[in-house]
């Protein structure tokens, strides 16, 4: 813990995962070429909804296979404004 803080920790839920796949291919509302964003509660989401720090937001496009999986990507999104004055360093591991 003293190398990985609990608050650094996130829980992603594989069954979430699942979820939102399913909801893009199974709903014609859905562009499955476009990027769909989703909270985690499987709900939509635009890409320029706020959330707040430590909420999931999941995307996806396509139809996405773990076992077709070449890369992994991490985004990381500095919850401060932009007006923010302070300094800020981080260490990501992924």
């Amino acid at each position: 813990s003293e190398i990985w803080p609990e608050e650094n920790r996130m829980n992603l839920p594989l069954k979430l995962l699942q979820e939102v796949k399913a909801k893009v291919i199974g709903d014609p509302g859905y562009i499955s070429t476009e990027l769909n964003f989703f909270n985690e509660e499987g709900e939509p989401v635009e890409a320029e909804d706020p959330y707040e720090i430590g909420q999931l937001r999941i995307g996806i496009k396509g139809n996405p296979s773990f076992g077709n999986v070449r890369m992994l990507m991490l985004g990381v999104k500095n919850g401060l404004s932009e007006t923010a004055s302070r300094d800020l360093c981080a260490e990501v591991w992924f």
